[in-house]
């Protein structure tokens, strides 16, 4: 008898339609949200499965800004200008007489000034702004040679801001002789 009604139940199991059971989305409430420490713990792991592929990421962009700030400056080459910036002798005794009135820390402040200025160049407009941020743009090479005896002094930029410095040299000494000269002008310097 019990085989019977096993035998019947496992037919009746078998060819039964299936039941469907109607199943709803959780709310927001129900929701199980992890924790900020597991948010954090899974923000780590991530990173630590993926570090090769972030390194290498960070190095291919540098290396590519790097090539695109070579190219640039390669380009940019025929727009540098150079000037050669000399002041008179002071060989008087009246000039000796003034310099030694003049505070060495005034002298000093005299170029602090012409440096802060040179270094806001890059700072004078947007562009100017966007073309420092991207390319470095803002290429200024102040350059002091001994030869012969004597100290030159050279500047070397791009022509847009030749009059700028120009300008601050001259403001800032009055009695200095700013020209204009070519690159083959410039002192061969090799190193021996």
């Amino acid at each position: 008898m019990n085989r019977l009604l096993i035998s019947i139940t496992s037919i009746f199991l078998i060819y039964s339609p299936t039941w469907a059971i109607a199943v709803r989305t959780a709310t927001p409430s129900e929701k199980a949200t992890p924790s900020t420490w597991d948010q954090i713990w899974g923000s780590i792991t991530w990173i630590a499965s993926n570090i090769l592929d972030i390194l290498l990421f960070v190095i291919i962009l540098w290396i590519c800004i790097r090539l695109m700030r070579l190219a640039y400056e390669v380009m940019m080459t025929s727009r540098m200008r150079y000037m050669k910036v000399t002041l008179p002798r002071a060989d008087s005794k009246l000039d000796k007489e003034q310099d030694t009135k003049k505070d060495f820390k005034e002298k000093i402040g005299i170029m602090t000034l012409f440096y802060k200025s040179v270094h806001k160049i890059s700072t004078i407009s947007a562009w100017n702004t966007i073309l420092n941020f991207i390319f470095a743009h803002a290429k200024i090479s102040l350059e002091m040679v001994y030869s012969g005896g004597q100290v030159h002094f050279y500047i070397a930029a791009y022509e847009e801001h030749m009059t700028l410095i120009t300008q601050q040299v001259t403001s800032n000494y009055p009695d200095a002789e700013v020209k204009l000269i070519s690159k083959s002008d410039l002192p061969e310097i090799k190193p021996r």
